[in-house]
């Protein structure tokens, strides 16, 4: 069986893309299927009716942003092409699609009563989430139902990463006294903050709690260590 997987070119280096597709080979090589590494600069340009001559017509989509994902989608659907989608949302589109992608809300429910229950620190805040991630949105959704549920609704407790994580920082640091505790959108974006909050003299955990997402191996090795939910992807990809 051909099974051709196509990268959203701005994740194609990242790690859990990486760990997807690692997930992904090794399920396929089990099964002896063939894997075909898509162009995603050029995919609008290939000859798929060539590509698949009798298989079926599905692919894998590996991707998360809303502003690229779903032209992808309306692409393949126009070619009578099944996509699967891994991390991304189907909800960000009415076009039908499969999907597979982490259980975002259990994991932010864990971190999220780990330290309104566990560590008291129930002033949140929520640092460093890209607005154009299908991903950090499904993180979003759950944190307001949250805060509306323990009465505390607004929107104002959320720091953007809008490709500047210095400027996402600033903004944070006016309003860190209102905060004992912070999740970040990823391990790398937490390790950032930690590296920044230790430069102003602000201590982990001891001035503020901090957790993340992510399963890197750089969130490992700061000081103090971070909080994780971990995320394995590879497991995803299988």
């Amino acid at each position: 069986m051909l099974i051709p997987v196509l990268t959203e070119p701005n994740f194609r280096s990242y790690f859990w893309a990486k760990q997807t597709m690692e997930g992904i080979t090794r399920e396929a090589t089990r099964r002896k299927y063939k894997i075909v590494t898509l162009n995603a600069e050029s995919y609008e340009t290939i000859d798929y009716d060539a590509l698949f001559g009798m298989e079926r017509r599905m692919l894998i989509v590996i991707g998360t942003s809303i502003s690229w994902m779903p032209k992808a989608l309306t692409f393949f659907n126009a070619r009578q092409i099944e996509s699967i989608f891994v991390s991304f949302d189907p909800a960000e589109t009415s076009l039908p699609s499969g999907m597979v992608r982490m259980d975002y809300v259990g994991a932010l429910y864990h971190l999220l009563t780990y330290l309104s229950v566990d560590c008291a620190r129930d002033r949140i805040a929520m640092y460093g989430y890209n607005p154009n991630s299908s991903a950090d949105n499904i993180k979003l959704r759950f944190f307001r139902r949250w805060k509306s549920h323990i009465g505390h609704p607004g929107t104002e407790d959320v720091f953007y990463n809008f490709a500047d994580l210095q400027a996402c920082y600033n903004q944070f640091r006016q309003q860190i006294k209102r905060f004992n505790s912070v999740i970040c959108a990823n391990d790398i974006v937490g390790v950032s903050l930690l590296s920044m909050l230790n430069r102003d003299g602000i201590h982990v955990p001891e001035d503020l709690y901090m957790a993340a997402f992510g399963d890197s191996i750089i969130s490992e090795r700061v000081n103090p260590p971070l909080t994780i939910a971990t995320l394995d992807h590879t497991e995803l990809g299988r």
